[in-house]
């Protein structure tokens, strides 16, 4: 039987794996632990929440699922959810149309493959909010490897006044 939890060693964060040691009888004869330290993923992490936070954009990261692993303040305040309605719910709950088709129309890529075929360019669609409402939105795609396998960061912006002022450009010049 092996065992593996989260505990800390010496105050430091470490993951344990612990093994139980039998015999040829199968009586056992002791146990056999081994503790990595997690002191250096643990403070990465806290550095990559901390640049998620400090983005002026929403930030939106999902994994392959398709499914919301992280997100910042500025994703709660742009849709109204608070943190712990999203994370875990499919990114298409936030982003229905257009961006949701792309994750899902084939069902042979991941959604971070999907996803991925889109990195570089500024995609724009239009987001939903908990409220209902709709607005037009403007993304940008990173992928992120990681031990878990590939994320996609999605870096949101909110473009209802860019989308105004280019209909009042346009009524204007018709004009």
């Amino acid at each position: 039987m092996t065992q593996t939890n989260g505990v800390r060693h010496a105050g430091r964060p470490a993951s344990t794996n612990a093994t139980a040691l039998r015999d040829s009888t199968g009586e056992l004869q002791g146990f056999a632990e081994l503790s990595h330290d997690l002191s250096e993923r643990t403070a990465s992490e806290a550095r990559y929440r901390g640049l998620l936070e400090a983005a002026p954009d929403a930030m939106v990261v999902v994994n392959q699922a398709g499914e919301i692993v992280l997100l910042n303040v500025q994703a709660e305040q742009q849709f109204g959810y608070r943190r712990d309605e999203l994370i875990g719910q499919q990114v298409t709950n936030i982003i229905p149309v257009g961006f949701a088709e792309r994750i899902i129309s084939d069902g042979t890529r991941t959604a971070a493959e999907a996803l991925a075929q889109e990195i570089g360019t500024g995609i724009e669609l239009v987001a939903l909010r908990n409220d209902g409402s709709v607005f037009p939105i403007e993304i940008m795609l990173s992928p992120l490897d990681t031990a878990e396998g590939r994320l996609v960061t999605a870096a949101i912006r909110d473009i209802s006044v860019r989308k105004a002022a280019e209909l009042t450009l346009a009524q204007t010049e018709a004009r």
